[in-house]
């Protein structure tokens, strides 16, 4: 029975004769999957630590190997960042491994500024000059405002809902320029659309003419339903603009750590409202009086959107 050390040595000098015999390491490992990841706060400020959080995996074309990462190098030229994670097979020295892991690269404070973050993935089987594989890339900004908030607004005389993040906006409807609309007390936090980050989702703002019976507005991040409703219902809803703020899109499972659901009810009447909230109580309540959920299966029942907390 060989010993540890001899193990060791057979499988690294199996791995050096795997690549000699390959034409090159680009055959001998053509096949990466794609790592997938994410950067919080999705709407950083100069003050916030910017959190890359990547998940990914060893030798992404063998599901039977195992790894783990082993070293982690941050670099920054200009508003590009590399991130290189070099990844260890278990079982050469090294603590037990993994096939998929997620992890965070704390990637410091930084200035105002837009930035793109390349994630770059390297296999070390003890091979010199190992290539690395970029694998991910995600631009964000870094702006003085962080994240807006959206308000809820009540008009009676219709029975609508409304929702700005708009400071402008804001300021009209409260001081009475745009008459009959109150605060409900209810808001939540959205991304800015100048700070939007490639991992979110803008949202669609459309307004119901009232010569069609609707004055009233609909909100969605799902691409489909934009384009849905410019073609089926364009003397009907108007696209008064393509990033009103963005959201987080809606996984399978849940919102990610650091978002909540926002929900989305449908009034069921001919002019169409929809009122979305963040809150379990508010959703029950409008269920009980006919209003009809709407969006994605989540683990907290159906969800529009996610935003951040």
């Amino acid at each position: 029975m060989c010993n540890a050390s001899m193990s060791n040595a057979i499988l690294k000098c199996s791995v050096a004769l795997f690549f000699a015999c390959a034409a090159s390491v680009g055959d001998a490992f053509p096949v990466f999957w794609p790592a997938s990841g994410d950067i919080t706060p999705w709407a950083p400020t100069p003050t916030d630590h910017v959190i890359l959080s990547i998940s990914d995996t060893f030798l992404e074309c063998m599901l039977c190997s195992e790894g783990y990462p082993a070293s982690t190098q941050v670099s920054r030229d200009g508003n590009v960042i590399a991130v290189t994670v070099t990844w260890a097979p278990s079982g050469i020295g090294t603590p037990p491994g993994c096939v998929g892991c997620t992890f965070p690269v704390d990637l410091g404070a930084l200035p105002l500024g837009q930035y793109t973050v390349n994630y770059f993935h390297v296999n070390d089987f003890g091979v010199p000059n190992a290539p690395r594989s970029l694998l991910l890339s995600i631009g964000f900004t870094v702006s003085a405002q962080g994240y807006a908030t959206a308000v809820e607004y009540f008009a009676p005389s219709l029975g609508h809902y409304f929702y700005t993040s708009d400071n402008a906006e804001i300021a009209a409807l409260d001081n009475g320029t745009i008459p009959g609309w109150t605060r409900t007390g209810e808001s939540f936090h959205v991304i800015p659309a100048a700070a939007q980050p490639t991992t979110a989702a803008a949202v669609c703002r459309f307004y119901g003419l009232p010569q069609a019976g609707l004055n009233s507005h609909f909100f969605t991040s799902f691409q489909s339903e934009c384009d849905a409703v410019q073609q089926l219902w364009p003397n009907a809803w108007l696209l008064e603009t393509a990033d009103a703020f963005a959201v987080l899109p809606v996984p399978l499972g849940d919102c990610a750590q650091g978002a909540v659901s926002l929900y989305r009810l449908y009034n069921d009447r001919p002019d169409a409202n929809h009122r979305y909230t963040t809150s379990p109580a508010t959703r029950d309540q409008m269920m009980a009086t006919g209003w009809i959920l709407e969006g994605n299966a989540t683990q907290h029942g159906l969800t529009t959107m996610c935003v951040p907390e």
